[in-house]
């Protein structure tokens, strides 16, 4: 049992720290509801969504190096026609995928909500709110 465990040790420590984070959440989301304020929710957010951005930040680097790394590694004719398939296949998903996200943006308006806007005969009008240094970060 203890030379599985040693063979797994990654993963039992993964599955470890998931439920210790799991337990950790459940006692800080019960010990600071009474106090819960906008601010502390903020502040409690704001290192996940630092996580979240940094990590988006890291994805495109480490696909390209993948795409590159793959490519070199296979033999130069076969390169050529696999090479080019694949770049064929990611400007043409990246061209979709832009147009889509053009589509979207323009129709739903992400950012703009009835709650921030004030209609005053078909203008809209922007409701200025006071913002802190953290909004602004975000």
């Amino acid at each position: 049992m203890l030379i599985r465990v040693q063979n797994n040790l990654l993963f039992v420590l993964t599955l470890l720290a998931v439920f210790g984070g799991l337990i950790l959440g459940v006692i800080v989301q019960q010990c600071v509801r009474p106090y819960s304020t906008d601010m502390v929710v903020v502040l409690l957010k704001f290192p996940g969504e630092l996580l979240l951005r940094m990590l988006k930040c890291v994805i495109l680097p480490l696909v390209v190096a993948s795409v590159i790394t793959g490519l070199g590694s296979i033999n130069a004719k076969s390169c050529g026609k696999i090479g080019g398939v694949a770049v064929i296949y990611y400007v043409t998903t990246t061209v979709i995928a832009s147009i889509v996200g053009l589509a979207l943006v323009s129709i739903i308006r992400p950012g703009v909500s009835s709650q921030n806007t004030e209609y005053d005969g078909g203008v809209s009008i922007s409701v200025n709110e006071n913002t802190n240094t953290l909004d602004t970060i975000m």
